[in-house]
């Protein structure tokens, strides 16, 4: 079997996948940030199920990078999964892994978060998507979007006001959070250890 189709079909087994093993499936030039920029393989499958369940949810990944997370939830559960990445490098890459190996329920959006309608979703991912802007100078994944630390506040009240204005019943799940906290009707109703943090499942519940 061919090393990156191998590498997929590692996700059907129970046992740990290996990061740098599941990694061929990108480019090289794609991977040299994984280990800080990229979900973990294992924390990504775990995060997922704990997401979805057995549900076929619209999950939305805000700042997707190559689409690891989108990849991983995709083959590993039965939901439908949109990454939008504002470095349109990383959304082509995105979408050329996933033409190449013919993954399903997975889309790539190239822009900003704040741009988009979130009302479309029922699920979303936030892996503290926007913490590069408070270490502009400690490992950056590149240059081509300016980085500064009022924009990491920017973008942190944009998603508490994003957050906000869903629906009860919509699910987000955080690794290493988002910068900022949940509003007050949100519930935390799971939280499981997984590489460095938790992954961890809010709702947002009745008023």
């Amino acid at each position: 079997m061919p090393p990156r189709r191998a590498a997929l079909q590692s996700l059907t087994r129970p046992q740990s996948v290996d990061d740098d093993a599941f990694d061929i499936i990108w480019p090289a030039s794609a991977t040299r940030h994984s280990e800080r920029h990229w979900t973990p393989v294992d924390t990504a499958r775990q995060g997922a199920r704990l997401l979805c369940g057995n549900q076929q949810l619209r999950v939305l990944d805000v700042g997707s990078g190559v689409g690891k997370f989108c990849i991983v939830g995709a083959l590993t559960t039965r939901s439908h999964f949109t990454g939008i990445e504002q470095r349109l490098h990383l959304c082509q890459t995105a979408r050329a892994v996933a033409s190449e190996h013919a993954i399903e329920r997975v889309r790539f959006l190239h822009g900003n978060a704040g741009n988009l309608d979130w009302s479309a979703f029922e699920a979303f991912y936030l892996f503290n998507p926007f913490q590069e802007h408070l270490n502009p100078y400690d490992d950056p994944i590149d240059d081509t979007i300016p980085l500064a630390e009022h924009r990491f506040h920017a973008y942190v009240r944009m998603t508490y006001g994003k957050l906000m204005s869903l629906p009860p019943g919509v699910r987000v799940l955080t690794y290493h959070g988002y910068g900022g906290r949940f509003p007050p009707d949100y519930a935390c109703v799971a939280r499981e250890r997984s590489g460095t943090d938790f992954v961890t499942v809010w709702t947002k519940v009745e008023p």
